[in-house]
């Protein structure tokens, strides 16, 4: 499904991850792997109860009842998600962090997909030609940033504060 490579500079879904001679990164960092006083993500999947309402999902507060809600942690589950809505003719909806969506009052009256898969790969490290990742569409960018920063990956620092996540449809 959805998932950006990140190389080069800001065009499209790319981000420009180089710095002047980075050190070899070995391994990604995971979230418990983060230096001590950052926050992991705020909403972790499956811990909330289910929106009934758009207003839950968007970042305007905005939007009446959503018909049905499925919250995929998996490219599997995504996938599985989206064949049985094509399958049965409902109507699907699929949201991140709901930065980039009005939705209206009257709501919407069939499956409303949360991708919240939120995964950061390391896909390629040249010592002094930068890095190059991929990361799910669920992933929020502050997630993405402090995995950069973390790993000492340079060149993310300026996506921080943006709202939603790396796979929104401006």
């Amino acid at each position: 499904m959805s998932q950006h490579s990140v190389s080069g500079n800001l065009i499209g879904d790319s981000i420009n991850a180089t710095e002047q001679c980075m050190m070899p990164i070995s391994v990604d960092a995971s979230p418990d792997q983060w230096p001590a006083g950052v926050p992991a993500l705020a909403h972790v999947p499956g811990s909330a109860p289910a929106p009934t309402t758009l207003a839950e999902l968007t970042t305007m507060a905005v939007g009446g009842p959503v018909g049905e809600y499925v919250e995929a942690t998996s490219e599997s589950e995504l996938i599985d998600a989206v064949r049985q809505a094509d399958e049965a003719g409902r109507p699907l909806l699929v949201v991140g962090g709901g930065s980039n969506i009005l939705a209206a009052d009257a709501g919407f009256d069939g499956l409303v997909l949360r991708d919240a898969r939120q995964e950061v790969s390391l896909l390629a490290d040249d010592r002094c030609g930068g890095v190059e990742i991929s990361a799910t569409a669920g992933t929020t960018w502050d997630d993405l940033v402090r995995q950069a920063v973390a790993c000492e990956w340079g060149g993310f620092e300026t996506l921080s504060g943006i709202p939603g996540t790396v796979g929104a449809a401006p």
